[in-house]
């Protein structure tokens, strides 16, 4: 999991470890000149602390700051792998840190303190990450594991341990200081957003299998599945391989996308063709890599459609996109095929919607003008929504909602960044479509 997550970013695991090392070192020789005598464990201390801050606090540049999530549900984080990565992280620091001070309520205080100032800086820096109260669940578990463990071992070796009230006073000094100022930062810096459960949970075995399959039919054996975790709120599967991230609807399996993208610049991750040698030069050439691809491990979706391309200078880089969609009786049937070849000729991007043309569809009769007369009313009675300055209205689309097919127009609205789509048979109007009905 860490691989994925922290591949293409040797420079910061590098300076990270500079970092802990440093940390380390400082605390040994602090130890020394305070003559505790507990060098060792000041120094592991040090490097629990700096690699906890180095990887909680690393930025994501997702521009996340200033929110906080609230999980109600206690019991979830312990069904998630960031659930038990967060106690496992926070197990050395309570462990060493009893080694070191051999005092139980200063370790205590501080490892609270210290997760709780975590969480409250990905709350307020601009780093990308967001905070959660669940990590703080977490955290506070694993440091009193380590706690636990620390105590278990002194007591072992017969080495002394002072008793709880030994520090006491200033230990909940300092743990009120932290949770004052925290409680500051929080009215000041943080909306908190409050959940029944944050919805990452460990794939089941079923879920696992259905990953790996979909990773190995687009793309081979180029890349490894590092984890998978399930999102029951929305019906995804989140897949982190060695060379991206995927996503997978479930339990239908019939979507699936895939990010091959390091950086915009950085596309060593990117999928290579066989048989496309030469980069492309333009859209025709990127046409004719996509569609040797697409042939090879999707040529459902070129049966009977048409592809359009695009090019395309994204955050994810530049490129063309290929897109591939049926049309039938002018309605944009519900298949679609998309994947973004970059100037290298390798694949960076992939979308692939596999479902069967539906039957008989209601009779289209909304006009595209009435859609955009309606959706113009709708967002004024919306007070929550910003006045539309431009309103464009696409093609006719296939959409299944609730079990039935419809047909709708989908709608681009600015400056709201967000797809709405007006039902062509009743004229309602549908909020937060997902963007992959776009345009087609």
């Amino acid at each position: 999991m860490l691989t994925a997550v922290f591949r293409g970013h040797t420079g910061y695991v590098v300076l990270s470890l500079v970092v802990v090392l440093v940390a380390g070192a400082v605390c040994y020789l602090a130890s020394l000149k305070l003559a505790w005598r507990r060098p060792w464990s000041c120094a592991a201390l040090g490097c629990a602390v700096a690699a906890e801050l180095c990887l909680t606090l690393w930025s994501t540049g997702s521009g996340m700051a200033g929110r906080c999530v609230v999980n109600r549900d206690l019991a979830e984080p312990f069904l998630t792998a960031q659930g038990l990565w967060n106690t496992v992280m926070f197990l050395p620091v309570g462990l060493f840190g009893m080694l070191a001070v051999r005092r139980p309520a200063p370790v205590l205080a501080g490892v609270v303190s210290l997760t709780v100032a975590t969480e409250i800086a990905q709350g307020v820096l601009p780093v990308g990450r967001g905070c959660d109260t669940a990590d703080v669940e977490m955290n506070t578990i694993g440091g009193l594991l380590g706690l636990a463990v620390g105590w278990l071992v002194l007591r072992t070796l017969r080495w002394p341990v002072r008793p709880w009230r030994a520090s006491a006073s200033g230990s909940v000094a300092v743990f009120a200081c932290v949770v004052l100022v925290s409680a500051v930062m929080w009215g000041l810096r943080i909306t908190a957003t409050v959940v029944d459960a944050t919805s990452l949970r460990f794939a089941t075995a079923a879920q696992q299998a259905a990953a790996e399959q979909a990773v190995q039919h687009a793309f081979g054996d180029r890349y490894t599945v590092a984890n998978v975790q399930s999102s029951p709120d929305s019906g995804q599967l989140f897949i982190a391989m060695d060379g991206g991230f995927a996503s997978l609807s479930w339990p239908d399996a019939r979507r699936f996308s895939a990010s091959l993208v390091a950086t915009p610049t950085d596309h060593r991750w990117a999928f290579p063709v066989p048989g496309a040698d030469a980069p492309p030069q333009d859209a025709s050439d990127a046409l004719a890599i996509a569609r040797r691809y697409a042939a090879d491990r999707y040529a459902w979706a070129l049966r009977g459609s048409e592809a359009e391309v695009s090019a395309v200078d994204a955050d994810k880089g530049p490129g063309w996109l290929v897109s591939w969609r049926r049309v039938r009786g002018g309605i944009v049937m519900p298949m679609r095929l998309d994947v973004q070849v970059a100037p290298s000729g390798r694949i960076t991007e992939l979308s692939a919607h596999r479902v069967t043309d539906p039957g008989k569809l209601p009779e289209a009769t909304v006009s595209a003008q009435d859609a955009e007369r309606t959706l113009r009313i709708h967002l004024t009675q919306a007070s929550s929504e910003p006045e539309a300055s431009a309103v464009d209205v696409h093609d006719l689309t296939a959409v299944e909602r609730e079990g039935r097919w419809r047909v709708e127009w989908i709608v681009t609205v600015e400056p709201i960044d967000a797809y709405f789509a007006v039902d062509a048979s009743t004229g309602t109007v549908h909020e937060n479509v997902d963007a992959q009905l776009g345009a087609g």
